[in-house]
């Protein structure tokens, strides 16, 4: 079976709470060649940040990426940091 690889945009990224599991909040991704889960946490007292949980470990990563310092403007390039740096981010869902 294919899986559709669709470039994500934000929209698509779900919220997730505290109380909320990873499977019914999160969208299977494809980072820059890695499979994983894709979620927007946030809280009352803290900022939202973007988080991938890798089924695989990640060479750069490790099993986990979060960063609230994050913009995807063009759909399918997630930018991260504070240097422009860029990933390629897909939705397969």
């Amino acid at each position: 079976m294919t899986q559709n690889k669709v470039p994500l945009s934000e929209p698509d990224i779900p919220h997730r709470g505290p109380d909320d599991s990873l499977e019914d909040k999160s969208i299977a991704v494809l980072l820059d060649g890695h499979k994983g889960r894709c979620f927007i946490s946030s809280g009352m007292w803290r900022s939202e940040k973007i988080i991938i949980v890798f089924d695989d470990e990640h060479p750069h990563f490790g099993k986990e990426f979060g960063t609230k310092y994050y913009m995807i403007e063009e759909p399918g390039i997630l930018s991260y940091g504070h240097d422009g740096v860029t990933l390629e981010i897909y939705s397969l869902e």
